[in-house]
């Protein structure tokens, strides 16, 4: 029981942060686009322990959406060795789950995902002066 109140209250952790990551998109706040982030990685936090332990729905899409929004304000933020990490793993997650994902999300969403870590592929960082 405690695993399925932990998927839920990711649930509505995972929708506040995606609130306030709209809430920064429209306005430019930075205090809001931080609040998302924290919340995206609190929402992971709660799966992070379930995704690999049962083929659950919810828990994948959860920990494919908050890993793919973190990864984008990562890369707003200049945080890029970081967003290409995040994205290396969501790209493994994506490859383990396909069958399941192909079930659960429409292709234009997959698409979507796919092209974040085509994109993040190709970034590049400057070395440390």
């Amino acid at each position: 029981m405690p695993g399925k109140i932990a998927i839920y209250c990711a649930g509505v952790v995972f929708n506040t942060a995606v609130l306030h990551h709209q809430q920064a998109i429209k306005t430019g706040n930075s205090a809001s686009l931080d609040r998302a982030a924290k919340l995206y990685e609190a929402s992971l936090h709660l799966v992070g322990q379930h995704v690999h332990a049962d083929c659950n729905n919810t828990v994948s899409l959860i920990a494919m959406a908050a890993s793919n929004n973190l990864a984008q304000i990562e890369l707003e933020k200049g945080l890029v060795e970081q967003a290409c990490s995040r994205l290396q793993v969501l790209q493994t997650v994506i490859q383990s789950l396909r069958p399941v994902i192909i079930q659960i999300l429409t292709m234009s969403e997959f698409q979507g995902m796919l092209s974040n870590i085509l994109l993040a592929e190709g970034v590049t960082t400057s070395p440390a002066a």
